[in-house]
């Protein structure tokens, strides 16, 4: 951990794929076939034996034509590592078979997230909605005042940059579905690095949970033209030291952040990158290759274990369709982007969720 990363390459991914005809990836089954497993000691069903709550589905019925409703089979197809190859970034390149093979996103179109813990079903979280609902409308007939004042939503708070404002959307996006955005209500709040996330910042949004992922900054290429370029990545040793600081500062006695029943804290898995152009050159100009985010989550899932912090980890939903993101860093209006939200709603508002 002492050393840096920084001129450590990726594998060329224009090679370095299961190709031949051979090659086979075992897929072991943890459930008996129908998603049925048995209930764990604190009530929740569905969780297996790796302790998530559901898997990514092929269904090879599927059509890519909205209007076919019979969904006539599709022929089967690998599903290759997608990168971005060098040179696919002009109109003209991205015409080319070359980039367009690589890149393409329709690999992943037969593949649905099925949950296999009803703790994350919509029809769950619908009914939690209407109990938070009901005691809100409960605290209104009390108001000595006799004006009914709505109480205000409980507000989830989304700790980091461009991933965090996409996990907020996509939360508020199920909210607005269902028509509880009176109830709950999600906010992101910028923080680059964990040395940035400021205690005070989140007292005054009056957050009822801050859920802090900040990562993609530490190993990230800064923005040419920002205040942090040329920054090298941030190694190890020094990220861990980094987090661990930024949960002192968060639980520390003498912090303006007050932690009870109605404000928790979570710190949620770094989301994996996609192989863009500039992650596979060599020296790298992004640091954010998959053994890097997994070091990063490591430290996470350590600090939070060892500083008694509660840790979501979503790379059950994230991983198996990492390569998904259509823009080689965010899961933004995706599959993936939906059904992390939906498993995120469920850890937070539900009792006893966790993984």
């Amino acid at each position: 951990w002492n050393a840096t990363f920084q001129n450590d390459c990726m594998e060329d991914p224009t090679t370095h794929r299961l190709t031949e005809d051979t090659a086979f990836i075992d897929v072991v089954n943890v459930t008996d076939g129908t998603g049925d497993v048995d209930a764990n000691a604190d009530g929740n069903s569905g969780l297996d034996i790796d302790g998530h709550h559901g898997y990514w589905k092929r269904f090879d019925n599927y059509s890519n034509n909205d209007n076919n409703s019979d969904k006539n089979e599709t022929t089967t197809t690998p599903l290759l590592t997608r990168y971005q190859p060098q040179q696919c970034r002009t109109e003209e390149d991205l015409q080319s078979d070359r980039c367009q093979v690589a890149m393409s996103l329709e690999q992943f179109a037969p593949y649905e997230f099925i949950s296999t813990n009803d703790n994350t079903s919509e029809s769950r979280i619908q009914s939690q909605l209407t109990k938070l609902q009901g005691e809100g409308d409960g605290d209104n007939d009390n108001d000595n005042d006799g004006k009914g004042k709505s109480k205000s939503p409980m507000l989830l708070c989304f700790i980091g940059l461009s991933h965090a404002r996409e996990m907020s959307r996509e939360v508020n996006l199920w909210l607005s579905k269902w028509n509880a955005t009176s109830i709950v209500q999600s906010i992101n709040i910028d923080a680059q690095f964990p040395r940035l996330v400021n205690p005070n910042t989140i007292q005054s949004k009056g957050c009822n949970a801050s859920i802090i992922a900040t990562g993609q900054w530490s190993a990230g290429r800064k923005p040419p033209g920002g205040r942090y370029r040329g920054l090298p990545p941030t190694t190890f040793d020094d990220y861990q030291t980094e987090v661990r600081d930024m949960i002192l500062r968060l639980t520390a006695p003498e912090s303006e952040l007050k932690l009870d029943d109605s404000h928790k804290i979570y710190l949620r898995s770094i989301h994996y990158n996609a192989l863009g152009d500039v992650k596979t050159t060599c020296p790298p100009e992004d640091w954010r290759s998959p053994p890097v985010i997994d070091t990063y989550n490591e430290i996470i899932k350590n600090l939070s274990s060892s500083m008694n912090i509660s840790f979501i980890d979503t790379n059950f939903i994230v991983g198996p369709l990492w390569d998904i993101s259509a823009d080689f860093c965010h899961y933004r209006l995706d599959k993936v982007a939906s059904a992390e939200a939906l498993y995120m709603l469920g850890r937070l508002l539900l009792p006893s969720t966790e993984s």
